[in-house]
């Protein structure tokens, strides 16, 4: 099996399992994986794209579910599958926000690759608020990708709560109607462009976890180390 062949088919395993969580577990898991993708991309498009699918009645041997009651499939599914979705990235936002805001710059200088923002990363950030302003939020939340790194720096960067939340609720429901709806549309085809799709953009994830391996490996290296007594003893007699 070649490193190609490998990678896309742990993609396509992933793809899998998260299809069959939101199979099995409806609305909750949507809200679920929505959630954590408002702080780590991982997979908020493929999830939205299967939900509007699943919505569709698309998906055999599958049907929405939300609080343990199966619904049909059509337009009350899609639009409780999206505010599924919606307002789980808005909650994980939320916590993304409170995380900077209480821990501010020096915590993610100190932490914040385990949530892949390194200070370069907080530095364009940075450059993105000052040139956006407020709006920086809601352009964030349309963005592929930068929408999964913004929560954490906006609070960190004292992004007021207020506008922060309007403009991530607004961000995220176009986001996550707008795939429902594609997903919708595409119908039967769904799947195979989830594979598609999950391919490319975890080649993506894949690369940005790299970097940050290597910029965490390499701050650990440049760290200083202790002295010690290497240089032999001092000679008394001599310093006396």
């Amino acid at each position: 099996m070649t490193a190609n062949t490998g990678h896309v088919f742990v993609l396509g395993s992933l793809t899998s399992q998260l299809t069959t969580w939101i199979g099995n577990h409806g609305a909750y898991a949507v809200f679920a994986i929505m959630a954590i993708d408002a702080l780590l991309p991982v997979g908020g498009e493929l999830t939205m794209l299967f939900a509007g699918a699943l919505a569709a009645g698309a998906i055999a041997g599958a049907q929405p579910v939300v609080f343990g009651h199966v619904m049909q499939t059509g337009v009350e599914s899609y639009v409780v599958l999206s505010l599924a979705g919606t307002l789980g990235y808005l909650t994980g936002s939320l916590v993304g926000w409170a995380i900077g805001r209480r821990g501010g710059r020096p915590f993610l200088d100190r932490h914040g690759r385990w949530l892949h923002i390194t200070p370069e990363t907080l530095d364009r950030a940075e450059r993105w608020f000052d040139r956006h302003g407020r709006a920086a939020v809601f352009l964030g939340r349309l963005t592929p990708l930068v929408r999964s790194f913004i929560s954490v720096p906006a609070g960190a960067l004292e992004s007021p709560l207020g506008p922060y939340t309007v403009l991530t609720l607004a961000g995220s429901a176009i986001w996550c109607f707008g795939f429902a709806a594609a997903g919708w549309a595409l119908g039967p085809r769904a799947p195979f462009l989830l594979t598609r799709t999950s391919t490319n953009i975890g080649r993506t994830r894949v690369s940005l976890w790299v970097t940050s391996l290597k910029w965490s490996a390499n701050k650990f290296r440049s760290r200083p180390r202790a002295s010690s007594s290497v240089d032999g003893p001092v000679n008394v007699a001599e310093t006396s």
